[in-house]
């Protein structure tokens, strides 16, 4: 029988009950609120400080974002930025699979890509609903405040250092 999205949901309800079709639904609404809650938790508990270690200036703080609904939300909606954002991409991601939107972003960003020994790979300066892939992948991309990039000297081949604060 076909499954709804992968999840193991019959897609024509007519071999399950109206109560095991509830009790199904019930357990399936309480895994993505736990997922939920666990990746909103995560992504408030893990912060860091970034430093260019190539010209030793400080990029500012930031928090990460490992999962897939954290990347997902990044920094959209916001109105202001207090910290930047650390998007921590799956291994074995190519250029095209790097590459972020500026969909519902209310203010610009300096973005740096990072390969996985957190070497510059690529940067740019964003406005809202634009899109950018950058010229290498990526297994780190960095959300930070317009400005950063130019007032902290960063270039591509830079070493960046993420050190873990604890919040």
């Amino acid at each position: 029988m076909p499954t709804h999205f992968g999840v193991g949901l019959p897609c024509s309800h007519s071999h399950v009950t109206h109560v095991e079709y509830n009790m199904i639904h019930v357990e399936h609404k309480a895994v993505n609120q736990g997922m939920e809650k666990k990746m909103m938790s995560d992504y408030k508990k893990m912060s860091y400080h970034i430093i260019n270690k190539s010209r030793e200036t400080e990029l500012g703080g930031a928090d990460l974002a490992s999962s897939f609904m954290s990347r997902f939300m990044g920094l959209m909606f916001r109105r202001d930025l207090e910290r930047g954002l650390i998007l921590k991409l799956p291994k074995s991601r190519s250029r095209y699979g790097s590459g972020i939107h500026m969909f519902f972003m209310r203010i610009p960003l300096d973005i740096i890509f990072a390969d996985a020994s957190k070497r510059v790979v690529d940067m740019i300066s964003i406005d809202p609903w634009k899109t950018y892939t950058p010229r290498a992948p990526a297994r780190y991309v960095v959300e930070l405040e317009r400005g950063v990039i130019t007032s902290s000297n960063t270039q591509i081949g830079d070493e960046l250092d993420f050190t873990c604060e604890h919040v």
